[in-house]
């Protein structure tokens, strides 16, 4: 497995030499998750008067955070079951046995953009083929594809990049595709989920978004003042995670029955709801 993947990413940097890699520029803060359910729900008021004071949420607790840890370059300096070409883990280490597979994705005409393959390639590159026309190699390696079910929560999946402007808080909303209430490395980001900022005294809104097609969302906070909470929304098909288990950047923060938060400052700068 190690000469095949030696083998990668020489072929890779062989490729970079012609290529310029797509850069991304998408805030990524921490992640809450849902997981399927059966569960019921009661429509959220939609009368001001009826949605104020929230109920208590759980007892917050304190969460360790994550420690940042060297990987690389060389492919046995990556752990067993971690994608050398993402630093990331995976599902089923026994599939970095299996070579990467390289796809050349067209970019021409208009008419066959936006392309959804490349948000899941492991490394993209765009390759200048002839005056004005790029075409597009992914690399894929580690996972195979797998349907990841959207939710209806009554928001539309939110496309544009996310671009704060000085404080902001924000987080992710992941699937708990093997059910264990924490975020693994290559469990799908969950789209369309709605998502308010709430005044925690009030509990009345002072934002709402919802997440992108990798999950995230995010809040400016520069002009709120006061202590915050935020709520998330959940369908029929979907219930949310226990909170508070594992590291901070890996729980989810959502009590189980009201979608809130625990009360917080919105001045803290953490990324990770």
């Amino acid at each position: 497995m190690k000469n095949q993947i030696i083998s990668l990413i020489i072929m890779i940097v062989l490729l970079s030499a012609c290529a310029q890699q797509v850069p991304t520029a998408t805030a990524e803060p921490g992640p809450t998750a849902v997981r399927a359910s059966t569960a019921t729900l009661t429509p959220r008021p939609t009368d001001p008067a009826e949605r104020a004071a929230p109920s208590p949420t759980f007892t917050p607790a304190s969460q360790p955070h994550l420690t940042q840890a060297a990987l690389g370059p060389q492919a046995d300096s990556f752990p067993e079951g971690v994608n050398p070409l993402t630093g990331r883990a995976v599902s089923d280490p026994a599939l970095l046995g299996l070579p990467a597979m390289l796809i050349s994705i067209s970019n021409s005409p208009v008419t066959a953009r936006p392309q959804a393959g490349p948000a899941f390639a492991d490394w993209i590159f765009e390759l200048f083929i002839g005056t004005g026309t790029t075409r597009f190699l992914g690399v894929f390696y580690g996972e195979y594809p797998r349907a990841v079910p959207n939710p209806r929560a009554g928001c539309a999946v939110r496309e544009g990049i996310i671009h704060p402007q000085g404080e902001w808080l924000g987080g992710r909303a992941w699937l708990d595709e093997n059910g264990d209430n924490r975020q693994n490395d290559w469990e799908q980001g969950l789209a369309g989920v709605c998502v308010r900022l709430l005044d925690a005294a009030a509990g009345s809104p002072l934002a709402e978004t919802s997440t992108d097609g990798n999950g995230y969302f995010a809040f400016e906070t520069a002009k709120i003042t006061g202590s915050v909470q935020i709520q998330f929304d959940k369908t029929d098909d979907f219930d949310f995670a226990a909170p508070n288990v594992g590291p901070e950047e890996r729980d989810s923060d959502a009590d189980p029955l009201s979608g809130l938060s625990e009360t917080f400052s919105p001045q803290s700068g953490r990324r990770f709801w």
